[in-house]
């Protein structure tokens, strides 16, 4: 009666009087303490699942560590192939790969879905070849046309082994297009004007340099005089096909990641990288060596080019980026439309990045392009003094006697940096600040040394050296004959320099030949492991 006063009814009590002192009811204790069950239901239940299981993760270990070691070895396998390991098998593996490539345009010419594409590319072929054999008023424009089509070719060829091979590129950039341009600005200045043709000293290997171009003749007068636009503009063809080149160059990284997303498969490459950004992220430090940089730098491309998509590939294309290749494979692996990749690189290196080197080039290939840069590294040398000197700010311009001091710049930029590598989402601003901070520091340190060591002076001379050997090529009389002579002029600048361009084109096919055979050892290996599953 005491319990219904306080507000509870006798059933609850009847069904709660039953339990012990734990909470558990009678029927659930006698359950759980049946003696027909040796342990109870539960913890059965979980042993037995352990008892069961308890195999499981160490099979799956030693599986995983099988597939890791199987792995490991075909990629050793493909690494392997190249010529002064296995010559013979390169050779072959490159060889097959060679005729597929030869075969593949002869089998979509038979297609008959091509005829009405092939039928009239083949029937003007053949007139332009019948035409070149007949003499007429047509065939001086039709050999000049036949000339621009195979300078216009080798500048596209040049550009695109510059940049294909996964960065092992033969930089023709450095070897053929700039000392063109310092050649053709070499010879223009010479002149005082343009009256030479600058397309007939191409084709050869190493290039030939100034006054080896084709004179024009009086009557094509008046000539061109040779400013800064006029040889910019003589040379912008050149410059443009060329960059286009190195932008066709860049499809082999962007089809691989590509093939393997289309087919649904794992790109070892793209996934180590993501790997690798992913780590960075979780670690939350920023590591200030060379290495450190340079993965802080992939990590924010991968970053923007997720987030930008065509207009983060025209800006990362337009200037000179090593780490390009990145690009290729995020896009890839993003399946970006193949055209929409390829418009973007185009302009970006051959509209932007291309003449910006070119017009760059030709003011320093001028002369007074050389002495308006010895000048402006005289006055930042000047203020780049490593003390401040603030005391005629007044009276002068910015310069030796009125500067902050390098020093003190270097040490302000590396407080900023330190300051902002705590703040959140400035992943790429602590590495560029880092940077003008130590470019501060070395000029500091260079204005300390120009007194004594004289560094501009010798930049002077050295540029000076560059346009001379510009200027040296063409035909050279021989005037000493004798053995000494002879043997001396095979350790000629000139002949170094063609030395060290061969060694380079040497060096880029047998590394092509190598990539070409690896890529098609790898593509057997996956056919082989799909078709013994």
């Amino acid at each position: 009666t005491g319990m219904v006063a306080r507000g509870k009814s006798p059933a609850p009590l009847r069904a709660t009087s039953g339990k012990s002192s734990r909470g558990r009811t009678p029927a659930k204790k006698s359950a759980r303490m049946s003696p027909r069950s040796k342990s109870p239901p539960a913890t059965r239940s979980k042993s037995t699942g352990r008892r069961a299981n308890s195999p499981a993760p160490a099979a799956a270990a030693r599986g995983g560590l099988a597939a890791r070691e199987a792995r490991r070895a075909d990629r050793e396998e493909i690494e392997s192939l190249v010529l002064w390991k296995r010559p013979l098998d390169t050779l072959y593996h490159f060889g097959i790969v060679f005729v597929a490539f030869l075969a593949s345009p002869v089998h979509a010419a038979m297609d008959r879905k091509n005829i009405l594409v092939v039928g009239p590319i083949v029937m003007a072929m053949m007139a332009l070849f019948i035409a070149r054999l007949v003499e007429g008023p047509h065939l001086a424009p039709l050999q000049r046309l036949e000339h621009q089509f195979w300078y216009s070719m080798w500048w596209f060829g040049l550009g695109v082994a510059s940049s294909v091979g996964l960065g092992t590129g033969a930089h023709t950039g450095t070897l053929f297009l700039f000392p063109h341009i310092c050649a053709v600005v070499r010879t223009a200045e010479n002149h005082k004007e343009l009256d030479f043709d600058p397309t007939h000293n191409m084709f050869k290997i190493p290039p030939t340099l100034a006054e080896s171009f084709q004179k024009l003749p009086a009557s094509a007068g008046p000539f061109t005089v040779p400013t800064f636009w006029n040889l910019f503009f003589e040379l912008l063809f050149p410059v443009i096909v060329w960059g286009v080149g190195t932008a066709l160059g860049e499809l082999p990284p962007y089809l691989v990641a590509y093939s393997h997303a289309k087919a649904g498969e794992q790109d070892e490459d793209y996934e180590e990288l993501m790997a690798e950004a992913k780590k960075h992220k979780k670690q939350g430090q920023v590591d200030y060596s060379i290495m450190g940089m340079v993965s802080l730098m992939s990590d924010w491309m991968i970053d923007f080019l997720q987030n930008n998509g065509f207009w983060g590939v025209l800006l990362f294309s337009s200037y000179p980026n090593a780490l390009f290749d990145m690009c290729g494979m995020c896009c890839g692996h993003a399946m970006m439309p193949m055209w929409k990749f390829l418009i973007a690189v185009s302009i970006g290196k051959g509209f932007i990045k291309a003449p910006m080197q070119g017009g760059l080039f030709v003011w320093v290939f001028s002369h007074g392009g050389k002495d308006t840069l010895i000048e402006f590294a005289k006055s930042v040398l000047n203020f780049f003094t490593p003390l401040p000197a603030m005391s005629k700010c007044g009276t002068v311009g910015m310069g030796a006697e009125c500067t902050p001091g390098g020093i003190v710049l270097a040490v302000a930029a590396l407080i900023l940096t330190l300051h902002i590598r705590k703040m959140p989402k400035m992943m790429l601003m602590p590495l560029v600040l880092g940077v003008i901070s130590v470019g501060f520091f070395g000029l500091s340190v260079a204005s300390m040394l120009q007194d004594k060591m004289k560094l501009v002076e010798k930049m002077d001379q050295g540029l000076d050296k560059v346009l001379a050997f510009c200027e040296s090529g063409g035909e050279q009389k021989v005037v000493e004959t004798s053995l000494l002579a002879k043997m001396m002029s095979y350790l000629s600048p000139k002949a170094l320099f063609g030395y060290f361009v061969v060694s380079l084109v040497l060096f880029f096919v047998f590394d092509t030949i190598n990539k070409l055979a690896q890529g098609h050892a790898k593509e057997m290996q996956q056919y082989k492991k799909a078709k013994s599953q």
